[in-house]
């Protein structure tokens, strides 16, 4: 049997599909609205953020110009590196680290020659540039100091304790440290053998033996201390001439040496004295050369 036909059902079926597109058309309107709104609002706040990083960057530049070299570093590091203008600020860091570096070793330089050498190290240390330049200069300044703290350890009145002064302050993270580690390891331990020699020599010349004094004075290499073995030589062949003249029974030109010692007073004498006035023994010949030698390298320029 068919279903008779109401107006009335059909009515309200065509007011539920308006209702049902009515919704959706709001909800659809009101979803783009939202997104307009989003976008619109997050790109005023990235234009504000733009903004504010330029104004870094712009505050940074004029440090530079200002030479604030440090400060313009620092500031420019303050924009992050998802920002449009990261790029920009840190070419500008690059170039504040390296006019940094230029002013830090221009007063490297000063302090160096005013002898100030730990603290134109400790100047150094703070260059963290990897411009090929800064390092070459670094390195070069570093040697220079090196050399200056060599120049103090052989220097004729040498000076031990003050060439490991300045050669220690040679840091561990400079490119010369090891360097500067072995020379003064070096140092100490040819100190060391020089002053034991000398004090060998010293030692035996007391106790009258003159051949042993001697050979130890042979073993001393370094300026300072062949300097102080001067009057162990002379001494040594004063006294070896003496013992040749008691045994051949003739004089010599000593006879007033012997006289002064026989007084208790000690003439003063020179590293020619007997050298030049002495008749040297045949046995003694060989190692009389090798100590005028070491006179002869041991005597002062004028």
């Amino acid at each position: 049997m068919q279903t008779p036909y109401h107006p009335v059902d059909s009515l309200r079926s065509i007011r539920i599909g308006l209702a049902f597109l009515l919704t959706g058309s709001a909800m659809i309107f009101t979803a783009v609205v939202a997104l307009r709104v989003s976008s619109a609002f997050h790109t005023h706040k990235q234009h504000r953020v733009d903004r504010i990083h330029q104004a870094i960057l712009t505050r940074a530049d004029y440090l530079k110009t200002t030479a604030s070299y440090t400060d313009c570093i620092t500031e420019a590091a303050k924009i992050p590196a998802e920002s449009l203008f990261h790029s920009s600020a840190k070419n500008l860091q690059d170039q504040c680290q390296i006019a940094l570096d230029e002013t830090i070793l221009s007063q490297v330089q000063t302090l160096v020659q005013a002898g100030q050498f730990q603290e134109a190290i400790a100047a150094l240390q703070t260059i963290s540039s990897q411009n090929a330049r800064v390092q070459q200069l670094t390195e070069e300044w570093s040697r220079h100091i090196l050399h200056i703290a060599e120049g103090y350890y052989i220097a004729p009145d040498a000076n031990l304790s003050k060439a490991i002064e300045v050669a220690s302050s040679i840091q561990v993270n400079n490119p010369l440290y090891i360097e500067a580690q072995v020379k003064i390891r070096q140092w100490q331990a040819e100190w060391a053998s020089n002053q034991n020699h000398f004090q060998t020599a010293q030692a035996a010349l007391k106790a009258n033996q003159l051949e042993i004094a001697l050979l130890h004075v042979q073993q001393i290499n370094h300026p300072y201390w062949r300097q102080q073995s001067i009057p162990i030589v002379n001494a040594a062949y004063a006294e070896m001439a003496l013992l040749d003249q008691a045994q051949t029974g003739q004089p010599t030109d000593s006879q007033p040496a012997q006289a002064d010692r026989s007084s208790g007073v000690e003439a003063p004498q020179t590293s020619e004295t007997y050298i030049n006035v002495i008749e040297v023994p045949e046995r003694l010949l060989l190692p009389f050369a090798l100590i005028t030698l070491i006179l002869i390298r041991c005597r002062p320029t004028t």
